[in-house]
């Protein structure tokens, strides 16, 4: 797990890029818009590891499959006493184990960088 900050973040409703949040009115400067409509959204930063070889992936809205909730009752439970809470300590407790990932690539994908499945 790569993640220095909260494994979510502040989205747009209409792109689900990041955000910038000031005094409640959400700006995204990927759609030109002042004042968006935004949501949470989970987004977690791992290594994946095989053999010899590692790659970074993130994942985003698969994170409540491996946590079992939604992002909303994430940040709600871990609110108050993040270290008591289940889901974090869930989270925590996940590194270094091995995780079983099915993904279907599209080869389409015209930047050689990024992989989309």
């Amino acid at each position: 797990m790569l993640n220095k900050d909260e494994p979510w973040y502040l989205s747009c409703k209409m792109c689900h890029k990041k955000v910038k949040v000031i005094e409640e009115a959400a700006a995204c400067t990927n759609c030109n818009i002042d004042n968006v409509a935004y949501e949470m959204r989970y987004r977690l930063r791992l290594e994946v590891c095989g053999a010899e070889q590692r790659a970074r992936v993130i994942l985003f809205e698969t994170d409540k499959y491996l946590l079992d909730c939604n992002v909303q009752e994430y940040v709600q439970s871990t609110s108050i006493k993040k270290e008591e809470c289940h889901n974090y300590c869930k989270l925590v407790l996940s590194k270094d184990k091995q995780f079983n990932f099915l993904v279907r690539v599209d080869l389409t994908n015209s930047n050689p960088r990024r992989l989309n499945c």
